[in-house]
């Protein structure tokens, strides 16, 4: 899970589940609560939709090939990698402000939050497993702290342990 993807993820996550909570609403015949969700989806979606206009300008539509025929005008050649990637940071920059700037649903947003870190920690779990599997159960890493712990347990026992050694001798 890329960092920098962090903003789409959460408003992904919010849009799955404003649509989870219409459908949950309707199957349970709750009209009006599907009414006042679908309302507040509604208003959702239109961040959403900006967000990822701009987010997106490499997968362009027909509206944002516009763009490019406007700025074609100032003859900036679109195949030099610089201004590509120039337009594409000042379009993610742009992603980002629409996405600091939405009025959202805290309860929708701490949701989505809470589900980006579960998926983030899981995916770094798997991560460490497979690391620790290509080293085998007896590598060098597993070998090392072993040591130390073992050496961090003797010297702890011969430091807490001396003193009353001595006392019980005396």
């Amino acid at each position: 899970m890329n960092d920098d993807d962090f903003q789409k993820n959460i408003l992904n996550t919010m849009d799955e589940k404003y649509e989870n909570l219409v459908d949950f609403n309707l199957e349970i015949n709750d009209t009006i609560t599907a009414k006042k969700a679908y309302n507040e989806w509604s208003r959702f979606k239109e961040v959403h939709t900006d967000f990822n206009y701009h987010w997106t300008m490499e997968n362009m539509s027909g509206s944002q090939k516009e763009i490019f025929e406007q700025l074609n005008l100032f003859k900036i050649d679109f195949s030099e990698i610089k201004n590509q990637k120039r337009l594409s940071l000042q379009s993610k920059k742009i992603a980002r402000e629409i996405f600091e700037k939405g009025n959202y649903n805290m309860e929708m947003y701490n949701y989505a939050m809470t589900q980006y870190f579960k998926k983030k920690k899981a995916l770094n779990e798997r991560e460490i497993v497979t690391a620790e599997k290509k080293e085998g159960s007896f590598g060098f890493k597993a070998i090392g702290s072993g040591i130390a712990i073992g050496a961090m347990f003797l010297v702890g026992i011969t430091m807490y342990t001396s003193p009353f050694i001595n006392m019980a001798m005396r």
